[in-house]
């Protein structure tokens, strides 16, 4: 034989509690039925004021029934008499009392109830807020440097991002810090329109560097902010802190100033951008006689037509040192003893320093 088992549902201790306060307010509201068999309908309570003398409908011939009338009469208030109470003034009572206090006594329990669970729920809000800003200096990083270690088919490096493709770190625009990058993801933007992405070739002069040829120039935008956003926040709805270099107004680093309960800063920078290639220059392994180095490579503050050209700063005879050079595609021109060497170079974030032998 089967048995059937009940089982208690477990309420949580908030919701039950919410629940038994609703369920007093819902019982103290309801309007007392103020007695049972009224006279004047077989199957409907007695109303207030009735004076019919007809006989009950409904008779109570058990003794169950009679103790089940007066156990509603004392609950609802009724006399034994099935007349209406009065309250003094010649007016029936009909309806249970709810007190000021008691109304008080209720929203001040739902009150500290809904202050409590908006506590409870505000660290999980600070870590979402903290997680947002923390993935937006991510993206904003990868937006200006590219993703760090992609590497093509072949296993070269693969660079990639604004620096890399235009040649220099953001220029910040105006005095607004929520669009001050906006060199990112505005499309048209000064540099966007007058630097658009294509092949470019070097100077002819002062002297002719035209046989080497670049792909370079704005194919932004490399920030999604989101459909309908225009400037840059972080996850608190607040402009990060952006600091410039001494010399202009070129990006140096971004940075989270932190909010309780938090105490430590997020930041990033834009130097790891701007890197240095370095290295050596033989013919046929040996020291030139006279050699020519220069680095080429897109610069639109100082030409939106053709490549820039960097000087070595090494002074030595077949010894190349250059600084601040953007990451990405970059071009190392070589005269040597009036040979011309033309090296294409992938420079990453951690700089360059390679060895170059000319063989004629």
């Amino acid at each position: 034989m089967s048995r059937s088992h009940s089982v208690e549902p477990v309420m949580p201790a908030f919701g039950g509690f919410l629940w038994l306060a609703f369920d007093w307010i819902a019982g103290a509201l309801s309007p007392p039925v103020l007695a049972l068999n009224c006279p004047c309908s077989d199957y409907a309570p007695r109303r207030v004021g009735c004076t019919s003398d007809r006989p009950t409908g409904l008779s109570l011939a058990s003794s169950s029934q009679t103790t089940t009338q007066a156990y509603y009469n004392r609950q609802r208030r009724v006399p034994s008499n099935n007349q209406p109470l009065s309250d003094g003034r010649g007016t029936a009572n009909t309806r249970a009392g709810f007190t000021l206090v008691e109304m008080l006594v209720v929203l001040l329990i739902l009150a500290a109830l809904t202050v409590a669970a908006v506590q409870s729920l505000s660290p999980v809000a600070d870590q979402a807020r903290y997680d947002s800003t923390s993935r937006t200096l991510t993206q904003l990083e990868e937006a200006m440097l590219g993703a760090n270690g992609l590497r093509q088919s072949d296993g070269t490096p693969l660079i990639t991002g604004f620096v890399a493709d235009v040649g220099r770190v953001p220029v910040l625009q105006g005095s607004d810090a929520e669009t001050q990058l906006s060199e990112l993801w505005n499309s048209t933007s000064t540099l966007a329109t007058t630097f658009p992405f294509q092949t470019r070739l070097g100077p002819a002069a002062p002297t002719d560097y035209s046989a080497v040829r670049l792909p370079c120039g704005w194919r932004g935008p490399y920030l999604q902010l989101g459909v309908g956003v225009t400037d840059l926040r972080d996850g608190w709805a607040t402009p990060f802190s952006l600091t410039p270099n001494t010399a202009g107004s070129s990006l140096t680093s971004v940075t989270w100033n932190f909010v309780s309960p938090y105490s430590d800063n997020l930041t990033i920078s834009a130097t790891p951008g701007l890197v240095t290639v370095s290295g050596t220059l033989t013919n046929n392994n040996a020291v030139p006689g006279a050699a020519t180095i220069v680095l080429l490579y897109p610069d639109p503050s100082l030409s939106t037509t053709t490549l820039s050209v960097m000087t070595d700063a090494d002074a030595t005879v077949g010894g190349f040192q250059f600084n601040n050079v953007p990451i990405g595609f970059r071009v190392l021109h070589a005269t040597i003893d009036g040979n011309v060497l033309i090296k294409y170079l992938q420079v990453p974030r951690t700089g360059l320093s390679l060895n170059v032998n000319y063989q004629p």
